[in-house]
């Protein structure tokens, strides 16, 4: 454990290849749950076991299971604690470029699912322009977010 052995990988003869047909590996050996993050591949969050707001620093546990390319010992499905990141694909860009454009109508209200407030802007012009400036200015340092609770992707 911890040492940097290597593999011999040989192809065998029954194949037909091109190139080298025995190949040195140098990896480090680990328990599949011990991997590093980059040799994992973990179930995503759903709004349902994150719950509403998705906060950081709240975890949930994951099915996961080491890449196909990684040697480990042990099981190579296991459970690891991941932190809440649960998006459904509403891009900030997008909501600001709504904002800019179209914020007087409501459309960035509309496209982060705040409905009521949506309305409201969509039936007043934006309050007359006062709204859509102060729903810019929420998006610009990042507190209007969807309406889920749900991060940016």
């Amino acid at each position: 454990m911890g040492d940097l052995p290597t593999a011999n990988c040989t192809v065998n003869d029954t194949i037909a290849c091109n190139g080298t047909r025995t190949n040195s590996y140098s990896y480090i050996c680990h328990y599949c749950w011990q991997l590093p993050q980059s040799n994992i591949t973990c179930e995503q969050p759903t709004a349902d076991v994150c719950g509403k707001a998705g906060t950081s620093g709240q975890v949930f546990k994951a099915n996961c299971y080491a890449n196909s390319n990684v040697l480990c010992l042990g099981n190579r499905t296991f459970t690891k604690k991941q932190p809440c990141y649960y998006t459904k694909g509403k891009k900030w860009n997008v909501a600001m470029l709504y904002s800019i454009f179209l914020g007087g109508f409501g459309a960035d209200r509309f496209y982060l699912e705040h409905w009521g407030w949506a309305v409201f802007k969509l039936c007043s012009f934006g309050g007359f322009g006062i709204w859509a400036l102060v729903d810019f200015v929420l998006l610009a340092v990042g507190y209007l977010m969807p309406f889920d609770g749900s991060f940016y992707a």
